[in-house]
């Protein structure tokens, strides 16, 4: 387990492991800043209470505090263990006091590897009388928590802070699920356009092609048996009917097809929305192939290699020496669309999209964990192809690092990671 990473000595600290069906979180905190510990100083050390005779109220405290939701279930926190810790001289918000250090081990179990917790952290180091002063720099934010978990050994990420202190927490996928840009009234308009077309043409949607193959092989196969011909001619005459009975039917429509009903400027925006998202759900997976199959769903043509290669390599390696760890949110700020072509019908087969949108992520450096929020403008070409809507083309025209606290562009902010 890793410690989360404080920029001053807060003594405020949480590591969180989770292994099968157990969820494991171990604060570190001063007596002080934990109620049901409030009393014990290093002054009464020889009055100090057994472990025993305080876990009902730890148990009771946390589970108010920073309460854990798996699965959709509120799980109540078992104390396994207390340990106090006399820390003397030690440095606390840039003064050198004598204080207790509680080091709480509890234990969170369900009956299934959880696939989704959301942790809520309640305890923060105080604001000094004065604030902060000096103790800190001016990017730093001493009351945020960034800190490495290990989930059945292998890391992963949380963030807290007074302004956000719950963290949804998702196991990653095993599988790339696809994404679906078609609308159930898309759906349901183009089958209503294809019941229309096959009314008027009088045929109605009875597959009859099929049928009448069906039924011509089944009365060869019935003249054939009274005829006492070779029992595995009788049978290969079927079959035969049957196969060709089955490729005669009438096709499905294909998601180009359905999508060519033609879409607004609106809907545009809203298909491109959902592919550009679908970008950064590639930092959810974690082998070569699953990346590409995410990328591809979004992306065509020479843009998908590029694509690709751009966000694998940011999984890996960001400025030198700093790892990107997550994604946490893909805030758009605006979106326009123009249709640029339409096909032979004059239904809108191309747009230009412009987009505004920032990035929110953590990002690890020299083993400790750093908030990161980019920002960027773009210009997109989203094009229906054979599959479907895809994004063909992108030309970046702004690309800001932010100062996480401010928003304002801060070409030093976080220097080094």
């Amino acid at each position: 387990m890793a410690p989360a990473h404080l920029p001053i000595d807060t003594n405020v600290n949480v590591d969180i492991e989770m292994d099968g069906n157990l969820l494991t979180i171990e604060p570190w905190v001063p007596t002080f800043l934990c109620p049901p510990l409030a009393d014990i100083t290093m002054e009464n050390e020889l009055e100090w209470p057994r472990p025993e005779e305080r876990q009902q109220a730890i148990e009771d405290y946390f589970d108010e505090v920073c309460p854990i939701v798996i699965d959709g279930e509120r799980v109540r926190p078992k104390m396994e263990k207390l340990r106090l810790q006399p820390m003397p001289q030690a440095k606390h918000l840039g003064e050198v006091i004598d204080f207790v250090e509680a080091r709480i081990l509890l234990h969170y179990e369900v009956e299934q590897p959880p696939q989704k917790v959301k942790f809520r952290w309640g305890i923060f180091p105080p604001v000094p009388d004065g604030g902060w002063g000096d103790l800190v720099d001016a990017d730093q934010n001493p009351q945020e928590f960034d800190l490495m978990m290990f989930i059945d050994k292998k890391e992963d990420f949380v963030f807290f802070s007074p302004e956000e202190p719950e963290f949804y927490w998702h196991r990653k996928p095993e599988k790339v699920e696809p994404i679906n840009v078609i609308t159930q009234e898309e759906l349901a308009a183009a089958a209503a356009g294809r019941q229309g077309e096959s009314s008027d043409a009088g045929s109605g949607t009875f597959p009859w092609a099929s049928a009448l193959v069906g039924v011509a092989g089944f009365v060869f196969f019935v003249i054939a048996s009274v005829a006492r011909w070779n029992l595995g001619v009788r049978f290969a005459g079927l079959a035969m009917a049957l196969i060709v009975a089955f490729l005669v039917r009438p096709g499905e429509e294909s998601a180009a097809n359905v999508l060519a009903a033609g879409v607004g400027e609106a809907r545009a925006v809203e298909i491109f929305r959902t592919l550009q998202a679908n970008l950064y759900k590639a930092f959810d997976y974690e082998t070569e192939d699953q990346v590409y199959e995410v990328l591809a769903q979004s992306v065509d043509g020479a843009l998908l290699d590029d694509i690709y290669s751009e966000i694998y390599r940011s999984l890996l390696v960001v400025d030198k020496s700093a790892a990107v760890c997550k994604v946490r949110e893909v805030e758009v700020l605006s979106c326009e669309a123009k249709a640029v072509d339409a096909d032979a019908d004059g239904k809108a087969v191309r747009f230009d999209v412009s987009c505004h949108w920032r990035v929110h992520g953590l990002v690890e450096h020299f083993e400790h964990i750093h908030r990161r929020v980019n920002e960027y403008r773009a210009e997109y070409r989203l094009t229906l192809k054979e599959s479907g809507w895809k994004i063909t083309a992108v030309a970046v025209s702004q690309q800001d690092r932010l100062d996480p606290k401010t928003m304002a562009p801060s070409i030093d902010y976080g220097a080094g990671g």
